[in-house]
This record gives structure tokens, C-alpha cells and sequence, in this order.
């Protein structure tokens, strides 16, 4: 389903204890910086999100190649339930199961795309792939 995630993974920029759309208000000041810094209940993932279909297949593409697996698991661990303004204190870990399956289906169809290779690799090396029809006739009664 393309809509799992949509309109579900938020957090309080800069406060990881507040956790309702309500009580991320006001500034916030950074602790490296000194500076006052605005709160804003939005997407922890930066540019990925699964909002709109090009940003879901940005984020999809980051898991299966593994860069940013571990910052887009922990927020869809959290994602909040649909239709509410809340981010759960708690792991939600159904929600992990879509990207494992997915993780899970790419690395089977990998290995079987790796074997065929594996496996055209030992014909032509076996110099089979180059032989005509006729010697492949005669070398298979051989």
C-alpha cells in the first residue's frame, strides 16, 4: 500500500520529548550553536518521507541500498497512528515489516540475477556458448 506511511512520520524538530503536534511550539535554543531556533512538528527524514510518491521511492531506494537504513527504520518504527497529532513513546514494530519484506525480496531476486550469471559464466567458459548448432549436436553424443 502506497498510502502506509503517508501523513505518519513526524517528530518535534529539536525535542525529542515533546510528542504532540500541540506542544511543538515556541523557539528552542541549540545547544552547539546558542542560537534560538523555532520548533516544527514535521518529517525527521530531511528530504525523505513518504508523503508523495517520488520522495517514497527516494526513501525505498536509500533502504535497499542501505545508506540512511537505520534513520528511516527508527522513524517508520515511530510512525504515528493514522488521523492522529501524536508520536508514540513506544516502537511500533509492525510497521518495520513492509521494509523487511521488501529488504527481504530484493536480496532473493539479487542472488537469483547473481547465479544466472554465475551460471552463463561456467557455459562460456566451458566454450559451449561459442559452438554452432551442429557442433553442439556432435559435443552433446560425445
Amino acid at each position: 500500500n502506497l498510502t502506509a506511511f503517508h501523513d505518519r512520520i513526524f517528530a518535534c524538530s529539536h525535542d525529542d520529548s515533546i510528542r504532540s503536534k500541540q506542544a511543538c511550539i515556541n523557539v528552542h535554543m541549540d545547544q552547539v550553536t546558542g542560537v534560538l531556533v523555532p520548533r516544527v512538528f514535521s518529517t525527521p527524514l530531511g528530504g525523505d518521507s513518504f508523503d508523495d510518491l517520488g520522495a517514497a521511492i527516494l526513501a525505498v531506494y536509500r533502504c535497499l541500498n542501505r545508506t540512511g537504513w537505520s534513520k528511516i527504520m527508527e522513524a517508520v518504527l515511530y510512525a504515528t497512528p493514522p488521523g492522529d497529532g501524536t508520536v508514540p513513546s513506544h516502537r511500533t514494530h509492525v510497521n518495520a515489516l513492509p521494509l523487511i519484506l521488501l529488504e527481504i525480496l530484493a536480496n532473493m531476486t539479487l542472488y537469483q540475477a547473481l547465479n544466472a550469471i554465475m551460471v552463463n559464466s561456467i557455459g562460456v567458459t566451458k566454450r559451449r556458448a561459442f559452438l554452432t548448432g551442429p557442433q553442439k549436436c556432435w559435443d552433446a553424443t560425445v
